[in-house]
Order: C-alpha cells, then structure tokens, then sequence
C-alpha cells in the first residue's frame, strides 16, 4: 500500500457506516420473511379448524337425517299394518345424500389444504437453510468488508503522513508503533463550539476558558489562531488515543489557558464571536486564572476529571508503552487526584542524565 496514494477520511466513516448499517438491513429482511411465514402457517390452521367445524357440523346434520329416516321407516311399518298410506321417503334420502355429499368435498377440501400446508412447511424449511447459508456468505463478505475498511483506514493514515507505509501487523500495532493518530475531523469549525475536532473532543471543551472565580456573566472562550489550532490538534489526536483504549467519556475540566487571549463569546445563533468587553481580553489567561503556566499556554496539556477506572486503566503496562510511543505524559496521578483531575500533555523532559525523554509518568509541577 504506497503512501502515494490519497485516500478521503470523508469516505471511511461512509463505509464504516454502510458496514454498520448492513447487518441490521439483512436482518430485517430476514425479520419479515419470518413473519410473512408465521401468518401463513396461521392463516392455514385457520382455515382448517373452519372447516373442521363445517365438516363437524355436516356430519351432525347426516346423523339427523338418518335418524329422522329411520323415524320415517317405523312409521310406515305401522301405516301398513294400520292400513294408512306410507309417508314419502324421498326427502329423508335427499337430506342424507345432501349432508353426505357436503362431507365429502369438506373431507377433500381439509386433504389438499393439509397437502398444501405440508408442501408450504417443506418450502419454509428449505427457505431456513438458504436463510442460514445467506447469514454464513452474508458474515463473510462482512469480515472482508472490515478488511478492506481496516485497510482503507490505514491507507487514510498513510495519505496524510501519520502511519508509515513500513508499519508492520494490524491496526492497533500501528498505534502502539506510531507517534499520533489521525482522528483529526475534517472542515473543524473553530467558531462553533459544537464542532468536533475528533470523534470525541469538541471546540468548547478545547477552547473554553473556564472561570472558576465565576466573575464574568457568560462562557468565554479563546478564538485561537493558525499555530495554536495546530497545537490543539495534536494533543486532541493524542487524547483520543486515550479515549479509544478507554472506551468511556472522558470530560476535559482545562484544556487551553492561552497567555494572550483573543476573547471571544457566543451570539444568539451559538457561533463563538469577537468579545472585548472583559477584564481578560488581551490578557494572560493562565496566570488570571492561577494556573502555573506549563502546556496549557501553548495547547498542548489538558486536564481531564479524575475517576479511579481512569486511573486503573492509565497504569496498565500496555497503556504505559501507548502513552510512550505516543509521546503522552500523564503528571503522577497521587498528585493531582486529590484535585479532582488528570494532566496530559505532549511536552517533554529531562530524566536524571540530563536525557530527553518523552511520554509516561512524571512528578512535580507542569
């Protein structure tokens, strides 16, 4: 796969989408046809339990004609021994031929649909096993379908200059092995605050400049330019890293504290717009807000709020190499979660020979 070629991250969530949406379509599919044969099979019970009931009651109707025959016949044995004419026979042998007749095209109506509904089952069961030979076919061209999605995934990486066309294994060996991931959102609107710069993180929780002294009316936020939104994306690749391993929200309490600020608030359609009036327009919003300075001022630390799953999941040994590949240190966190938080941040520093080191865990001051 050569890194020459461009791939459209705009297309991998268009295939991740379609192969998600696919097993529920085939299912659905299958859903009706599954239903359409139960009421089938009902209707046809129904039908021969109606005429059943009709044969029943045509069998009801002979034995009265024959009874009410026989009546007939004892009569006109006593007619002839009295001397009376005979009463007609006649319509007593119609009735029974009639009630006769109806059971036998009721019997041979009941015989056929029973045929039919033993051909139907027969179809029906034949129908089941193509059913489970489309599900087999169906969940192998899904894992192909992932391949190639995996596939194509990398190619994006690769395209944009992230993943190493040299990577050797899966997907998550290329992590693991690589410096960032590419989760950054295409077309990110820095004024919207709504607007996701990956999958999980969005421009407020990485631009709101959160006033804990609460002496400003409204949010403000920071309107960052060319080289801080770079800065931005870098640690939201990285955090989303983190977030991916984690697999559960993960709520940003500081992220940029800028020493400059260009203020900016909300109108009333919800953009993030030019602000002056306020007392941190143009000002050092980190040492405002007492912060003790470090990558929050240049984008490159977040603080996340502190859980203990969070923590559990930070000093797994395969989480530490993620976080050293990946050049993420994470401030020791005996320190900082008796405050309620978590730091990240993309710096780097000195181990006790003076050697540049980059990810893990470290102490003391950011």
């Amino acid at each position: 796969m050569s890194a020459a070629v461009k791939a459209d991250p705009d297309k991998l969530d268009i295939f991740k989408e379609a192969i998600s949406r696919t097993p529920g379509m085939l299912e659905n599919i299958f859903s009706e046809n599954r239903e359409l044969i139960t009421k089938t099979n009902h209707r046809i019970d129904r039908t021969i339990d109606s005429l059943n009931r009709k044969r029943s009651a045509a069998e009801n109707e002979l034995r009265q004609a024959e009874a009410a025959l026989a009546s007939a016949q004892v009569a006109n044995a006593a007619n002839a021994f009295l001397g009376t004419p005979p009463i007609p026979l006649e319509p007593y042998y119609a009735r029974i031929n009639a009630a006769q007749a109806r059971i036998n095209t009721l019997n041979q109506a009941i015989n056929e649909i029973r045929r039919l509904k033993d051909d139907y089952r027969s179809n029906t069961e034949q129908y089941t096993r193509e059913e489970q030979i489309q599900s087999q076919n169906y969940n192998e061209l899904l894992n192909k379908g992932c391949s190639i999605v995996e596939q194509y995934s990398m190619l994006v990486r690769e395209s944009i200059g992230v993943i190493s066309t040299d990577s050797p294994g899966s997907l998550s060996e290329a992590i693991l092995n690589q410096n960032i991931l590419p989760n950054i959102k295409p077309n990110i609107n820095w004024n919207d605050p709504k607007s996701l710069i990956t999958e999980s993180f969005t421009v407020r929780e990485a631009t709101l400049l959160r006033l804990w002294t609460k002496n400003e009316k409204k949010d403000i936020y920071h309107i960052p330019n060319a080289s801080e939104i770079e800065e931005i994306k870098k640690m939201a690749n990285a955090i989303q890293i983190i977030r991916d391993t984690y697999g559960r929200s993960m709520n940003v309490t500081s992220w940029y504290r800028p020493k400059e600020v260009n203020l900016g608030t909300l109108d009333s359609t919800g953009n993030i717009v030019s602000y002056s009036n306020s007392n941190y327009n143009k000002k050092n919003f980190d040492s405002a807000v007492k912060g003790v300075g470090g990558h929050h001022t240049t984008g490159l630390a977040v603080d996340i709020a502190y859980n203990e799953s969070l923590e559990k999941h930070l000093k797994k040994p395969e989480i530490l190499k993620l976080l050293e590949k990946n050049s993420i240190w994470v401030q020791n966190i005996d320190q900082t979660k008796g405050k309620g938080y978590i730091h990240f941040d993309l710096g780097t520093r000195l181990d006790n020979d003076e050697n540049i080191r980059h990810g893990g865990f470290f102490n003391g001051k950011k």
